[in-house]
């Protein structure tokens, strides 16, 4: 049987071995809803950047490419877009390439760029990941690990459950998740209220939808491509 691990972004890199495995990285509020959305609305690929200087150095090289990223929450100052899943419109996105930047996501994915098999998940695609995922492990084998973003550092409630519910749908203990909206559930968590109190209030309603898409976005070695698994 499969064997599924939950870990926290606690610290500044994980080290832990991912041979054999793949690496599922959740940051429910925002990044990977965020990329999630950008490339179901069309987006070319999604090059992830930990410093706010590399995003703008890849941004100056290459062409039909829009800058995005958030600190503290907040789109960076002279960026095109922030970190706001709603400001991914198909018409801001479609065809285009994104170089982003965040404060938690963008550090868990440097954590593991070597990785041979890395998507990202939330709630908006958790039942084609974990579809994906079953697929993945079946034919090669592999085990699975749920690398929550967090928040600086720490353990954030939302990663786990999404985490937690991604296991537990992978394993066959559930079928599907429990609800078709976490977004009561967000807005109590710490990274909700301060998503409230920044004004961000619809995207935590946003975020807390259930399987709205079916667009994985899979690391290719560079950047996150949309994948859409068929079973």
């Amino acid at each position: 049987m499969v064997k599924v691990e939950i870990c926290f972004g606690i610290g500044d890199r994980f080290n832990i071995p991912v041979k054999d495995k793949v690496v599922v990285v959740i940051d429910v509020l925002r990044a990977s809803s965020t990329i999630t959305t950008a490339l179901a609305n069309g987006a070319l690929k999604v090059y992830v950047f930990r410093e706010i200087g590399d995003a703008i150095d890849f941004h100056r090289r290459v062409s039909n490419c829009i800058l995005a990223g958030e600190r503290g929450g907040l789109r960076i100052e002279g960026f095109n877009l922030g970190n706001s899943p709603r400001e991914f419109s198909r018409e801001s996105v479609f065809g285009k390439y994104i170089s982003f930047t965040s404060s938690n996501c963008a550090r868990i994915v440097d954590s593991f760029k070597d990785a041979e098999h890395m998507i990202l998940a939330c709630f908006l695609n958790i039942s084609s990941v974990c579809n994906y995922i079953r697929h993945l492990s079946s034919k090669y084998g592999l085990d699975v690990l749920l690398a929550c973003a967090g928040r600086y550092g720490s353990p954030c409630s939302e990663d786990l459950l999404c985490a937690e519910v991604l296991r537990d749908m992978i394993l066959g203990s559930i079928d599907k998740p429990p609800t078709h909206d976490f977004s009561q559930f967000l807005k109590l968590t710490s990274s909700g209220r301060n998503l409230i109190r920044l004004g961000f209030n619809q995207d935590v309603e946003y975020c807390g939808a259930v399987d709205v898409f079916d667009v994985i976005p899979v690391w290719d070695g560079e950047g996150f491509v949309a994948f859409r698994f068929k079973t």
